[in-house]
């Protein structure tokens, strides 16, 4: 029996100190999460159903987030997702995306997630971004 205890106690030390190790690893660095929302005319019936999809994002532990909207920056790198009182105006404009993701807080993201409501066929040129809909 004491082998037994012996073992289990260095085992429960190992897996508490591995467990620990991680947990201070991604305190001090944690994944960077960029959130992009579209605020055209187009999402004004869907736009209640946007702080619902920020707090869900916003869910993940170990981790920094960046929002912005399709016409420019909201708020950097923060714990929470700060929409504000944004309000959907003018019109949808898709094809300045590429100067969007040249952002640096979109460069710098491991993640990026677009909350829209447009057609498919508009979302051509967004390789990598994980595509939201609310």
């Amino acid at each position: 029996m004491k082998p037994f205890v012996i073992w289990l106690c260095g085992s429960l030390l190992a897996f508490a100190g591995l467990g620990g190790g991680y947990h201070l690893a991604l305190s001090d660095s944690p994944r960077r999460v960029a959130v992009v929302v579209d605020s055209a005319y187009p999402m004004t019936d869907a736009w209640s159903r946007v702080p619902s999809i920020l707090r869900r994002i916003e869910d993940r532990r170990y981790s920094v987030f960046s929002l912005s909207t399709e016409k420019g920056g909201v708020h950097g790198w923060q714990s929470r997702l700060t929409l504000g009182p944004f309000q959907p105006y003018g019109p949808r404009k898709l094809d300045d995306i590429d100067a969007l993701a040249q952002r640096p807080e979109i460069a710098e993201a491991g993640e990026v997630y677009f909350i829209t409501n447009a057609p498919e066929a508009d979302l051509e040129g967004l390789p990598g971004w994980e595509i939201v809909r609310p």
